[in-house]
């Protein structure tokens, strides 16, 4: 049966700031430096660089007694080595730097951020810098039909022994279940994980509504007819405060990924890949991500199935 995507509601994802010094009076809360793939915004970037200019100009008051303008190198440079050494990010650096050269910019006055010690010590912190984590793979429709047609054949088990046929199906409709529910809802692996019964209301369609968080931060999300079918052959006699997948975060991804491994998919897919599945089916949809809200956009049947 054909899903219907309706009403769905974006919320901003990915994306953290890491903040200056505990040691700071000033305190910046909710402020966006990336989204996904998305440039920062205006008014993300003017905060960032306003917070950074205050932390760096009360850093030179304490350490040196005043502010020269224009600054010079030694005193950036030694800056950045200090924040590094409490353990900034080589982002964080680098959003550092530029509030610095934006200050000096907008009064013209030589920007000390070009200068050859500057440029090496963030070179030097790049350099330390741990490799990113790879990123996972998009469970999209695609993948996400492939896991629908193997899932519920049995595994190979240990000493030869292959999985019982009622233990396979079971299995294989939880996953089902699971990675519908996450890629639906735009879950992350923690939310999916803490999920209860309880969020999820059957509508007169056969559709279900998601409701996530609470009070202004409260959102709603459609769930396809065919995840609340597959949901209700899994619930047995749950009560509505209980967790619906009854895992735990590892254990989700681990499943996602065994389920992708047994679908010819390969490595690569996790606990985060429904999610972003969901949001490559989107994007190839022509569906606008604006960064906080999707409202009474309709999207083609079979877009969620």
């Amino acid at each position: 049966m054909p899903g219907v995507l309706e009403k769905l509601l974006y919320e901003q994802i990915g994306g953290a700031y890491e903040g200056a010094p505990p040691a700071q009076d000033h305190k910046m809360t909710d402020i966006e430096i990336t989204t996904g793939n998305r440039e920062p915004t205006l008014r993300g970037r003017r905060l960032a660089y306003d917070y950074q200019w205050r932390a760096f100009t009360d850093w030179c008051l304490e350490r040196h007694g005043d502010v020269p303008l224009p600054v010079p190198a030694s005193t950036v440079g030694e800056y950045l080595s200090y924040r590094a050494a409490a353990g900034a990010r080589f982002s964080t650096l680098r959003v550092i730097t530029a509030a610095i050269a934006h200050q000096h910019t907008g009064l013209e006055l030589p920007n000390p951020c070009k200068d050859p010690i500057v440029e090496s010590v963030l070179a030097e912190s790049e350099r330390r810098a741990p490799p990113a984590a790879p990123r996972s793979r998009p469970l999209d429709l695609r993948a996400y039909r492939a896991i629908r047609e193997t899932a519920q054949l049995p595994r190979p088990g240990r000493g030869g022994w292959s999985e019982a046929l009622m233990s396979a199906s079971h299995r294989g409709r939880m996953d089902i279940a699971m990675i519908g529910l996450m890629r639906d809802g735009l879950l992350r692996v923690k939310e999916a994980s803490d999920l209860r019964w309880s969020a999820i209301d059957l509508m007169d369609d056969g559709t279900g509504r998601l409701h996530l968080g609470e009070g202004k931060g409260a959102v709603a999300r459609t769930l396809s007819a065919d995840t609340m079918m597959m949901l209700d052959s899994v619930r047995g006699n749950a009560r509505d405060d209980e967790r619906i997948l009854g895992l735990m975060p590892n254990r989700v991804s681990a499943r996602i990924g065994a389920a992708a491994e047994q679908a010819g998919l390969g490595p690569g897919y996790s606990g985060e890949s429904p999610r972003l599945g969901m949001l490559k089916d989107l994007d190839e949809l022509g569906a606008v991500l604006l960064g906080e809200r999707i409202e009474d956009r309709g999207f083609p049947d079979g877009a969620g199935a």
